[in-house]
This record gives structure tokens, sequence and C-alpha cells, in this order.
């Protein structure tokens, strides 16, 4: 991963194309570079697999999508405290020789989708949830009243909160509300 062209991250994955041409012509009996070859002539992971080595292709590469994933995951949750981002990371997909049709369709959802409204309250000085709360939802001086709004209003189904030392406040507490679509929370993501 790289900001203005500065690497920030690195990390690699013993799974591709070849491994996927290897692992299928294995498990199916299929000659290597006919398995290449249904996968670079109308073999699509958006369609229902029409033979074994289809069903084998699907198979080998959600394996090296969840892999994917999960390393990038890792790979940021491990950097995270010297990175800061304050907006979405946009991820850029490409591929070898081929790239195989429907591998986004089939990506995106393992990294979520972005959240389509997001609010931010902050409170400095406080350091019990109950008063950082009631601060905010009394809004004192507050014409707008946003932060009662971030709290109590509609528009946000998700919060974060972090509560950390300042050094003119002495605890400074964040908490980013966020609105997702929930309504498939609970559906398997292919």
């Amino acid at each position: 991963m790289a900001y203005l062209s500065v690497p920030l991250i690195s990390f690699s994955i013993n799974k591709g194309g070849d491994y996927i041409d290897d692992a299928v012509s294995s498990v199916t009996g299929t000659v290597n570079t006919r398995v290449r070859s249904t996968k670079e002539n109308g073999f699509d992971l958006k369609g229902t697999p029409r033979n074994d080595v289809e069903d084998a292709l699907r198979i080998y590469y959600d394996d090296l999508i969840a892999t994917l994933v999960r390393t990038l995951k890792e790979s940021i949750v491990k950097t995270s405290s010297d990175l800061k981002f304050d907006r979405p990371i946009p991820v850029v997909l490409s591929g070898g020789t081929a790239k195989v049709s429907g591998f986004k369709e089939r990506f995106e959802p393992l990294m979520g989708k972005p959240y389509l409204h997001v609010g931010e309250n902050c409170s400095y000085g406080y350091e019990r949830a109950i008063d950082i709360v009631l601060t905010l939802l009394i809004d004192e001086g507050i014409k707008n009243l946003g932060h009662r709004n971030n709290i109590l209003g509609p528009d946000f189904n998700s919060v974060g909160v972090a509560i950390r030392p300042h050094k003119t406040y002495r605890v400074n507490c964040v908490m980013d509300f966020g609105s997702r679509d929930r309504s498939t929370i609970n559906d398997i993501p292919y």
C-alpha cells in the first residue's frame, strides 16, 4: 500500500494464478494448460460453474480472495498506530497475464462497504463516560446541537469510541458515527 508513491505497507501471499492452475489441475486431473485456457476464455466467478474445473476454480479463487483480504487487514492493523486515514482507502485490483471476470465482485463484499454518512463528536477533559455523554447531549453553546443530533438522531446506526490521554486537556474522547446499509448484515458475501 502506498500514499503519494510512498510505500506504507508491504505484504505478499503465496497464492496466485499459477498456484490456482496447479491446484485445480491436481484435484480435477485436468492438464494444467486446459485449466489455464478455461480460466482465460470465458470463465466468470459470477456465473454458475458448468463443470468440475470451473467449480474448483471458484473454490480456489474464493480461498485466494479470503487470504488476500485477511492478510491485507492484518497488515493494516499491525501498522495502524503509525497510519492515520481520514477517508476510505481506494484499492486497485490488477492481475498478471489474465484477470478473471467477476474477481472484483467477489472481492468487494469481503472488504466491506463504505459508510454512506459519517459524523464525529469530540469531548475534552472528562474521564467518565456518563460525563462525556451528558455534556455532548446538553451541547451548551452549540447552536445547531450537532453533538446531540449525532447521538440521538436517526442518521447513524454505527459508532466507534476511543478515549485517550491528551497533553492539554488530560483526556480526549472521540466518537465516530457512521451510517451503512445493514439489511444484508447476516448474508454470506457470495
